[in-house]
């Protein structure tokens, strides 16, 4: 049990030390050599006596105090009117759910970070619709695999999760049900499959000329990426891996 314990340490200092707000738009899915005057970063402390209820590194925040943090955060760049317009009618909100686990285990990101920023999304434009999406390569929804002819292989049936929904163990079914009681328009999407469009650089790309992605990002006036600090080996990968989930499973494959 110390190995969990560990982890679970290890994520909530993510979630009460600090929140990270990376915001993408759709426009910007262009071929870029990286400009660090280009980006801002915000960090919030659970401590911050800005906030309403300021807490300590070590104590549980409530789902109210990370919806706090996460304001100020995202306050600090500018306002979420800085990155989602109010004539907005598609906006994308891409977590990392790369396998089947709980908030709070330190592998996916915390659902109740994407709750508060799909809020700050709707009040920015409040006919969006919202999309939790992720193209995850751990999991298949039974549902979702039933209806799109979806079997795992047998070799990958020791480490591939098909019974389980990631989405649903992961908080985030829960954060749908809640906002859409509030009249928000929002659902969760498996970009895996479905609808795809394809990316093309007119003066080429720096690894291939064009891509095919969910057709939600493409068609998204914002999509907004939320990662998570990971735990793991790497000890770090963050907001540019967090990229690999819109690419979709269907067509180049999920592993």
């Amino acid at each position: 049990m110390q190995p969990r314990r560990k982890q679970h340490q290890a994520d909530t200092l993510m979630v009460r030390a600090v929140i990270l707000f990376m915001a993408t738009m759709g426009a910007a899915l262009t071929p870029c050599r990286a400009d660090t005057s280009d980006y801002t970063v915000a960090l919030v402390a659970s401590a911050d006596e800005d906030l309403a209820s300021p807490a300590a590194a070590d104590v549980s925040l409530s789902t109210a105090q990370i919806e706090d943090m996460v304001r100020r955060a995202v306050d600090l760049l500018g306002g979420m009117s800085s990155v989602v317009a109010d004539t907005a009618r598609l906006v994308v909100i891409k977590p990392n759910i790369s396998i089947v686990r709980p908030s709070g285990s330190g592998v996916i990101t915390d659902a109740r970070l994407v709750r508060a920023v799909a809020l700050l999304v709707h009040e920015a434009a409040p006919l969006a619709e919202i999309v939790i999406g992720e193209g995850p390569g751990g999991w298949v929804a039974q549902a979702t695999a039933d209806s799109v002819g979806f079997e795992v292989p047998f070799y990958a049936r020791w480490f591939f999760d098909l019974q389980e929904d990631g989405f649903h163990v992961g908080g985030y079914r829960d954060v749908v049900r809640e906002l859409r009681d509030r009249g928000i328009s929002i659902r969760c999407l498996d970009m895996n499959w479905g609808l795809t469009d394809t990316l093309a650089f007119a003066h080429g790309g720096l690894a291939d000329d064009e891509y095919i992605l969910a057709k939600a990002i493409i068609d998204a006036d914002a999509w907004i990426n939320c990662p998570v600090t990971k735990t793991h080996g790497t000890k770090i990968t963050c907001a540019m891996k967090n990229r690999y989930g819109i690419l979709p499973g269907a067509i180049y494959g999920i592993s």
